[in-house]
């Protein structure tokens, strides 16, 4: 028996960061269906590093990507989709289409919008002739790097100038960081950067460790998706207010 992402509904899938999590201290709740990171020890602390400079492991966070020649006119009536490679665009649910090649789509669901209650709406269940479906949520993790110090964490490891005025809100950039190939695209949810780290699944723990490396003088600090709710909530409360 399968689930909806195409395992076995038996076997629960496993962050490659899994190990480093428990090791640290770890509290695992369901999340879009699936054991991920709640906390760690100072959870308390968890939403206010992710203002200044936090890590988040967000690799089992619901994701889909289609390669093909077909996949653009498959797509296209489900998502908006980018115009150009190396480029990005939200959904009015929350969403986000990322093209990251001439026939390549990615689709990952809205950070506030997966719950342990309700599973995002997938773009479809099973692409057509001539899409096929990546499993990138197997081949890649997914690391959230967030806070006002996020831009200078990256500055030393990182090969891309990400000054908001060359490296905005909603881009997408294929590029190195640590001397491994990374997929990196800046949102612009919440006050401060968030950037979001795409990168093998193999090389997830190196990359991990790497940013916490160059973010220890910084006050780097890994948080879990409590912290991340929690973000999002006092953002959201802060644009009501706003308005």
């Amino acid at each position: 028996m399968l689930g909806r992402d195409g395992h076995p509904a038996s076997l629960p899938r496993r962050s490659a960061l899994h190990e480093w999590h428990q090791a640290h201290g770890a509290v695992f709740k369901p999340v879009a269906g699936q054991q991920m990171v709640a906390c760690y020890d100072q959870g308390d602390r968890e939403p206010d590093a992710l203002a200044t400079l936090g890590l988040v492991d967000l690799s089992l966070w619901p994701r889909r990507g289609y390669r093909g020649p077909g996949v653009e006119h498959w797509l296209s009536p489900r998502l908006p989709l980018p115009k150009g490679v190396n480029q990005a665009r939200q959904t009015e649910r929350g969403d986000w289409v990322l093209r990251t090649g001439a026939v390549e789509y990615w689709w990952l669901s809205s950070l506030a919008g997966a719950t342990a209650e309700q599973l995002p709406e997938e773009p479809a269940e099973r692409p057509a002739d001539g899409v096929y479906d990546l499993h990138i949520a197997d081949s890649h993790a997914l690391i959230a790097l967030s806070g006002e110090r996020a831009p200078a964490c990256l500055a030393g490891p990182c090969a891309l100038d990400l000054r908001p005025d060359r490296f905005g809100p909603a881009c997408l950039a294929q590029t190195q960081v640590a001397g491994i190939n990374v997929q990196i695209l800046r949102l612009h949810a919440l006050a401060a950067p968030v950037f979001l780290l795409f990168c093998e699944s193999s090389l997830a723990l190196y990359l991990w460790e790497s940013l916490l490396l160059a973010g220890r003088d910084l006050g780097a600090t890994a948080a879990g998706t409590a912290a991340l709710e929690t973000r999002l909530a006092r953002a959201q409360s802060d644009a009501d207010g706003g308005s």
